[in-house]
Order: C-alpha cells, then structure tokens, then sequence
C-alpha cells in the first residue's frame, strides 16, 4: 500500500475520516449512508474468545424452502394434536430439515446433529426436548399421512414451477436387513437382488418424474413375485393418482 493509502486508513482508525459503507446492523439514512456513532470500547484480547458457535445458514434455507412449500402449516393442519410438550409439527420440521442438511439417523439427529445447528431459535425448541425418542414417535405420527404428503408436495411443484406432470417414472430397488426384523412386515425371505438369501428383504418402489422429483414411494414384501410389481394393475392406481400415463 502507498503513503495515501496508509494516512487514509490512519485518519479512519483516528475517527477523522467517517465510514460510509453500513455493516450489518447500521441503520441507512436517505442519502444511503450509514447512520451510527463511533465506539470505541478496550478488551483485553488474552480473554477474548468465542463459544457455541452454530450452523445457521444451511438449516434456515431449510425452513425456508419448507414454507415456500407450506409445509409447516400443512403438518399443523394434518399431524393431530394431543397432550404433547413439544408440537409434532415442529418435530416434523426438525426431521424434514435433518434430512435436507446432513441425512444421518435419528439418534445421531438427537444427539449431535440438532445442538450444533440453530433451529433451537428459528423453531423455539429447546436443544433439551429433541430426543431420539420424541423423533421416531414423530416418525410415527407422520407416516399414516404419507399419501396426503405425497399429494401436496405434487401440488405445491405444479403451482411453483407451473410444471404438467403427464409422464412418470417408477423403479424398484431392493434392500436387506440385518437381525430378526420380526416386527416388519414388509421383511420376508425370498428372492434377494443382493444375493443375500440369509437375510429378510423387501421391494421399494419409487415413482419421480422427468426431474427426478420424488412423489410416491411404495414397500412391498419380498414374497411375491417380482413381476407382481409391474403388473397392470399398480401401475394403474399410481397413474390415476399421480399421471397419465408411466414408463
């Protein structure tokens, strides 16, 4: 930097010079100018130090894009309330957001994810009320609601894009699990694409369109044939719910 430069920015940090350009908090007067006064305050930098520092960007954009899809006031509206502490429809919203920033389980959700993240703030729920627990009751509770969910997040991307879905796609993937799964009724021995013939498994179907936006996905259980899957009539119940026609 040259002499100019270096006595421009002494008369600055001498406060002759006042600074034009607003920082975050300023406010703009009507020539566009900040409008503050100059403090001065002494710290003792040996004991300064910053603490709880937390995600904001990521989850915010979250809750954002949710209520450019209304989805927290469709959660209010649809998940029914009783005697529970914390709302289900902000639980939703916690899960909704966890898979949108960093998909994991719900114990990690709980345990590690949700404290280093400020939805604590832009949801009003305590980092103390999220519990594993609470998020997979919260799973519970959504899930006779998925088909409604289905429909509506169909119909908020044809009103915000404008977009006519007369063409879907639907595949089939396979998947294993691991132990008894004895409450899973989906979970059966059978053909395995995994070859894992000593493991129970299962189908799940999924129906996207061009855009490979999800809409409709389906569990099936692994006894039945797989040609079951195609068969006339489920391609026919998802297109009358979803499209004209399917590939």
């Amino acid at each position: 930097m040259d002499e100019t430069g270096r006595m421009g920015l002494g008369k600055v940090n001498d406060g002759r010079v006042p600074v034009s350009e607003p920082t975050l908090f300023d406010k703009i007067d009507d020539a566009g100018k900040a409008d503050r006064e100059r403090v001065w305050v002494e710290i003792d930098v040996n004991g300064f130090y910053v603490e709880r520092m937390r995600d904001f960007g990521g989850p915010w954009l979250a809750c954002e894009l949710m209520k450019m899809l209304g989805l927290p006031e469709f959660f209010e509206k649809t998940i029914p309330s009783g005697r529970e502490e914390i709302p289900w429809s902000s639980m939703a919203q916690i899960l909704v957001a966890a898979r949108f920033c960093d998909p994991s389980s719900e114990l990690r959700i709980a345990e590690t994810w949700f404290g280093r993240t400020a939805l604590d703030d832009i949801l009003g729920v305590p980092v103390e009320k999220v519990n594993d627990d609470r998020l997979y009751r919260s799973l519970d509770m959504l899930l006779p609601h998925k088909e409604a969910i289905e429909k509506h997040l169909k119909g908020r991307f044809e009103g915000l894009f404008g977009i006519e879905y007369d063409l879907y796609l639907y595949d089939v993937t396979s998947t294993f699990f691991e132990g008894a799964a004895d409450k899973n009724p989906t979970a059966k021995r059978g053909y395995s694409r995994d070859h894992r013939t000593v493991n129970k498994s299962g189908f799940s179907g999924m129906a996207h369109d061009l855009l490979y936006v999800w809409f409709r996905s389906t569990d099936y259980r692994m006894n039945k044939n797989e040609n079951w899957i195609y068969s006339q009539p489920l391609i026919a119940r998802i297109a009358s719910r979803f499209a004209s026609r399917l590939s």
